[in-house]
């Protein structure tokens, strides 16, 4: 079946479609083709513009046409020198300068650098819309009015400010601020002035800044001028970027650099309405000096690093600030007045948190905090602005607020309660600042900052019953810095009963403050009154406590008086002080030097407990116990002290004067007591002297100190006399009798000193043996110097002993009891020729002496052997001491001009008792020995062996006239007496006087033998007499010797002998018997039973002569009893001359 009309339906469907096709189709060919053309112009534009710029005829024209569209009706917008060029690859328009001038024709921007973004569409299209704006290099004056407005204009060039000449009118306040200002203080304030004027510059509707998508300055440079004209701040360097935010409102971020450095600003603006904006700006290490700079403020005298970070929230509506808050946060900084004599500030943390009342004008400050070492403040107040009725007023107040103290090391100052009242329409005026706390009561007012003298000063302050610590801390530094310096650093303590000072100061006066003065004397005046006050004066100087002072302060001078005071030391120790006073005429000067005078009264141990203070014994050079002192002190001291600068107390120009009496001191030196004394005391400049008398040990003793700043000396001198010495312990009996001079000598001051001189003054004095061999008489020089250095043993150096013949030098060490430990004598001579080194060892007890040398006189020592113990006293005896001798010397010489050669001793003495000896050497031609040889219990004996017994009696001066002779002598040793056996054999008596008065007859011929045995007449040779043997019995006790029933006899003749011979006193007395033709006589006497009556005795005879030699033992007296020789032996005892010695016979026994 056939549908109707279907065939021509389908005919024309297609042809519809077809049509529709081919329009869409030349359409889009159309589109694709100026797609095309336009991509091919942008990118033979694109490729152009990055080949360099390009200028379009009038194209910047309509480019600043729609920067002013933008702007808003009747704005102008000059772009000069422009060209087209790749911006960050989008194409913008570079002008080498902008102008923009608001409706009226005001010049608003000048910038020498410009750089437009535009839309790449609307440059195709010759449509041109800007999207963004960079100005560079741009000069910007922002104007302050007077109600707080802010008119931003470019900077004039010199032309400019020519052809302006004096028309330049000064930036009127805004409408509304005039209004107000003039109607009542209802009106907006200056704050809202300035932050409306900053919301007009962003978002404001005829903002330059709010018509562009993007604005951006860089290397701009801003300077802020007040009201009057002056330039309050610059900033050398700003860069910014204004760009919408996603709220629709504008943010912006900025680089400030100001005189302390960059610093950044940023933050979210937005218009709510016509009228009402709101934003949010965060602040980044701000300068706390840029700031100041900002409020005009950059006036004050005050430099610091503080730099404060925080947030801004700010609202506004109306014209009026409706919001204002903030809280900023330091980083640690300083904060220094610009006074070289005021110390900088230390700051950890500083915190503000303000907030704005617009409808009271003014800024609440609920937080200031402060926090730098032991400093810690925490403020609130307000801040009012000024009004045509008032000015501005900053009240402020705080508790329990903590300064550090005025010096290290003091506590810190407690403020308990703060109040302070300030205000100023000119300048600032300080109605009243109190400080109160549980050591301060003190009230501040003054005057700063005047417009007629900006640097001008002007206080009043007052405190009562104030610790002088926490009023040196309230004192400003700037003020008397010379003197503050120098109580802070002395002051210890006391309380200030009143205090008032006043200071009207110029701004030329403070400069000069500042720069170390002087200032006019009556710019600055301070009384006080202190009241039990400690001053130390100086470091290393006791302080003075318990004063009462009154003091005066001027510009230039300064004048306490302290009439009593204390001065304490450690020990419980003190001093009196009285008439103090200090006197300062200029102490701006550099050089300026107080008088400082006091007196100071008391005990003399005070005084030694001055002398241990570091300071004095500086001075002074020597320290004593004051333990040990008694006595009075009257000194009266006055000191120069450079008060800038404060010297050593060496180089102080000190003066001292005044006495010690009755002054005893137990230990002057040593063990030596001082008693008695008087001094004189006088100090001036560096040069010390004391000069008096005393007593030491009972006898008088003279006192001299001399010390200069190189150094000095103490010296004592005095007289020890027998007494003394036993008093002392220093009794030697006759060893050493008389007075002896003493003189010790102290080094002062100096660090390397010797030690202690002493010198001993002996020409008084009479020794005997107090050194084995030497002798001095009474009268006769004699001198013994030497240095005494302490320390862990008492050293003894350059001794030195020069007595007549008698020469020591030396060194010498004593333990700290007085005994020797050990002694080195290169020289030691007794006599002239004598070349010996003597060396005292001290080990276990024992003193090990080593003698070594080329010659050696024995006769010093010969000549007191025999009267060694009875010359030492009983304590001398008592400290006798264990001595072992080494001795070698090539000459060892004696009496009569012999002398041993290779002369070797060693000998071992036990208190006073020989113990062993071992002697060897060559007496002329013969030997000589000695030995000890232990027999049974008796203990140690003495054996002597000589070939030449004549020569050995010669060397001992015992007997000059014998000849020859074996000599052996056995004797005991040891205490008490010593008994001792000598044997002589074959010696000759050469010209003895004695035989010539002992011979009966005047021929000197005698009875005698021949060879044979046969009698006969024999010649004697008085000047020849030869004998066979000598056999002595005797016993030594202390310096005697006692013999009974000694024989000496050879062929001619004999002799007996018996008794005492004692060198310490100097006698002697013998008795014998002559026995001619001895031979033949002593036969009788050998008889048996007969024999004794015969003759006498064992060596007697039938005849002999009876004689006696008595006195001295120099110079001894002989007898001779001539009718003896006709008597038997038994009746030449009944004959007066010849008998043994009957008075003193026995002999003494000395004390042990």
């Amino acid at each position: 079946m056939k549908l109707p009309f279907r065939p021509t339906l389908s005919r024309r469907e297609p042809a519809k479609r077809s049509l529709w096709r081919r329009v869409l189709r030349g359409t889009l060919y159309v589109k694709l083709g100026l797609i095309a053309f336009l991509v091919v112009v942008a990118g033979l534009l694109y490729l152009r513009l990055s080949v360099g710029p390009m200028t379009f005829g009038r194209l910047p024209e309509r480019v600043a046409e729609a920067l002013a569209a933008r702007i808003g009706p009747g704005w102008a917008v000059t772009l000069r020198n422009t060209a087209i060029e790749l911006h960050e690859g989008t194409p913008a328009l570079r002008a080498n300068g902008l102008d923009i001038r608001a409706p009226g024709g005001g010049l608003v921007v000048r910038a020498p650098y410009a750089l437009v973004s535009v839309d790449f569409l609307s440059l195709l299209t010759a449509n041109l819309q800007p999207k963004a704006i960079e100005v560079r290099d741009l000069q910007l004056r922002i104007l302050v009015s007077r109600d707080g407005s802010l008119t931003f204009s470019p900077v004039q060039t010199t032309e400019e400010v020519h052809a302006a000449g004096d028309t330049t009118a000064e930036p009127s306040p805004s409408k509304e601020a005039a209004a107000s200002l003039a109607a009542s203080t209802d009106g907006p304030s200056q704050v809202s002035g300035a932050v409306g004027s900053l919301f007009d510059l962003v978002v404001g509707p005829g903002s330059v800044l709010n018509s562009l998508g993007r604005a951006q300055l860089t290397n701009a440079q801003l300077v802020f001028i007040d009201a009057d004209r002056r330039e309050r701040a610059r900033f050398k360097r700003v860069d910014a970027t204004f760009d919408w935010s996603e709220n629709g409102g504008r943010r912006f971020a900025a680089t400030v650099e100001g005189p302390q450095g960059a610093w950044q600003l940023n933050g979210d603006v937005k218009a709510e309405s016509g009228t009402a904006y709101r934003a949010a700006v965060v602040a980044d290490s701000a300068p706390i000096q840029d700031i100041l700079l900002l409020s005009g403020l950059s006036g004050l005298p005050a430099a610091t690093d503080l730099e404060f970070s925080g947030r801004f929230d700010v609202a506004y509506s109306d014209g009026r600030v409706t919001e204002l808050k903030t809280r900023l946060d330091s980083n640690t900084g300083m904060i220094q007045i610009e006074d070289k004599d005021t110390s900088a500030l230390p700051v950890e943390r500083a915190t503000i948190v303000a907030e704005w009342d617009e409808a009271k004008k003014t800024l609440n400050l609920p937080i200031l905090e402060l926090k730098g070492g032991e400093t810690q403040v925490k403020l609130q107040g307000t801040l009012s602005t000024p009004t045509l009725k008032a000015p501005w007023r900053l009240l402020l107040s705080g508790r329990d607020i903590v300064w550090s103290g005025a010096a290290p090391g003091d506590a810190p100052l407690q403020v308990s309660q703060l109040d302070a009242d300030l205000s100023g329409s000119d300048g600032v005026t300080i109605n009243n600042i109190k400080l109160r706390g549980p050591d301060l009561t003190t009230d501040i007012s003054g005057a700063l900052a005047a417009p007629a003298d900006p640097k001008g000063l002007k206080f009043d302050v007052t405190a009562t019953r104030t610790n002088v610590r926490s009023a040196l801390r309230v004192w400003p530094e700037a003020v008397a810095p010379p003197v503050r310096r120098f109580l802070v650093s002395n002051l210890k303590s006391g309380t200030l009963e009143t205090f008032k000072l006043k200071i009207g100061m110029t701004g030329a006066d403070v400069e000069k403050s500042m720069s170390g003065g002087p200032i006019p004397d009556g710019s600055v005046t301070i009384d006080f009154q202190i009241s039990q006050g400690t001053l130390k004066a100086a470091e290393g100087l006791p302080p003075v406590s318990k004063m009462d002072v009154t003091g005066q302060v001027s510009g230039t001078k300064v004048a306490l008086r302290a009439p009593a005071g204390r001065v304490d030391m450690a020990g419980n120790y003190s001093l009196s002080a009285s008439e103090g006073s200090f006197a300062l005429d200029n102490y701006w000067d550099d050089n300026a030097v107080a008088r400082i005078d006091f007196r100071l009264l008391g005990s003399a141990d005070g005084v030694g407990a001055m002398l241990q203070q570091p300071v004095v014994k500086e001075i002074a050079g020597f320290e004593v116990d004051p333990a040990t002192m008694k006595g009075k002190a009257d000194l009266r001291v006055g000191i120069g002290l450079a008060v800038n600068n404060i010297p050593a107390i060496a180089d102080l120009p000190l003066k001292i004067a005044g006495t010690l009496n009755d002054l005893t001191l137990d230990k002057l030196f040593g063990r030596e007591k001082l008693e008695a004394a008087n001094l004189t005391i006088a100090y001036d400049k560096g040069d010390l002297s004391i000069k008096g008398d005393g007593k030491m040990g009972g006898a008088p003793a003279s006192i001299d100190v001399q010390k200069n700043r190189q150094g000095g000396e103490a010296n004592v001198s005095f007289v020890l006399d027998e007494a003394a010495r036993s008093k002392r312990g220093l009794s030697f009996g006759q060893q050493l009798t008389g007075s002896v001079a003493l003189k010790v000598g102290m080094p002062l001051g100096r660090l390397d000193a010797p030690g202690m001189l002493i010198e001993a003054d002996l020409a008084k004095a009479s020794v005997d043996q107090l050194i084995p061999g030497w002798v001095k008489p009474a009268g006769r020089p004699g001198k013994l110097t030497f240095t005494m250095v302490d320390g862990a043993e008492n050293e003894i150096r350059d001794l030195q002993l020069d007595s007549g013949t008698a020469q020591l030098r030396g060194t010498a060490t004593l333990s700290k009891d007085g005994e020797l430990e050990k002694a080195d004598l290169p020289t030691f001579k007794l006599s002239p020729g004598d070349d010996m080194r003597v060396q005292i060892d001290r080990s276990g007890g024992i003193y090990k002496v080593n003698v070594r040398g080329n010659v050696g006189d024995a006769r010093p020592f010969l000549k007191g052997f025999g009267s060694q113990s009875s010359s030492r006293s009983g304590n001398a005896q008592r400290d006798s001491k264990d001595v072992d001798i080494d001795l070698a010397l090539n000459i060892l010489t004696g009496h009569n001009d012999e002398a041993i050669t290779n002369a070797m001793i060693k000998a071992s003495v036990r208190k006073d008792t020989l113990r062993q000896l071992e002697m060897k050497g060559r007496l002329g031609s013969t030997n000589i020995a000695a030995r000890t040889d232990v027999q049974g219990r008796s203990g140690p004996v003495l054996i002597i062996q000589a070939e030449d017994a004549g020569a050995l009696l010669r060397f001992t001066d015992v007997y000059k006239r014998m000849a020859g002779g074996d000599l052996i002598i056995n004797m005991a040793t040891g205490e008490g007496a010593q008994p001792g056996l000598l044997l002589l054999r074959s010696f000759t008596l050469v010209n003895e006087p004695a035989l010539r008065r002992i011979i009966p007859t005047q021929t000197q011929v005698i009875a005698g033998q021949d060879k044979a045995g046969n009698p006969q007449s024999v010649r004697v040779d008085v000047n020849e007499a030869t004998f066979a043997r000598a056999r002595v019995d005797f016993t030594r006790t202390a310096g005697r010797v006692d013999f009974k029933d000694a024989a000496i006899y050879g062929n001619q003749i004999g002799f007996t002998l018996g008794g005492f011979i004692d060198y310490g006193r100097d006698r002697m007395d013998i008795s014998g018997t002559f026995v001619p033709a001895y031979g033949l006589n002593n036969a009788f006497a050998k008889v048996p039973l007969f024999g004794p009556l015969l003759g006498g005795g064992q060596y007697e005879g039938l005849f002999a002569v009876n004689f006696r030699a008595t006195g001295s033992t120099s110079a001894p007296t002989l007898t001779v009893n001539p009718l003896s020789a006709v008597a038997p032996g038994f009746l030449r005892k009944l004959f007066g001359v010849g008998v043994e010695p009957q008075g003193d016979a026995s002999p003494v026994t000395p004390e042990r």
